[in-house]
């Protein structure tokens, strides 16, 4: 299985239009990301653990990197985990 897997199932999940769908998708939409970035670091010898600590150690690095574009894309996985955060525990959330 591959990440972006994830994604095709995010987007099938949006056009189901219902509230737990779409808590689902942006669930499925950050662990597609997260597992795409942890596999092309990984090919260039970036090393990750296999828990929890593997999304802050994914966000340092790409914090760091010193070009813009890498930077955005941080930024806009960062809003994807908090999105996903509040997705998965915070049912109260008027977001979705």
């Amino acid at each position: 299985m591959e990440g972006k897997e994830f994604f095709a199932l995010a987007q099938k999940l949006v056009q189901m239009r219902t509230e737990p769908a779409l808590r689902s998708a942006i669930s499925r939409a950050y662990y597609a990301a997260f597992h795409c970035w942890i596999q092309l670091l990984r090919e260039f010898g970036f090393q990750f653990s296999k828990d929890a600590s593997a999304h802050e150690k994914l966000a340092a690095y790409l914090n760091n990197a010193a070009i813009g574009e890498i930077q955005t894309v941080a930024d806009t996985l960062t809003d994807l985990r908090r999105r996903r955060n509040a997705a998965d525990y915070n049912l109260s959330s008027k977001e979705f």
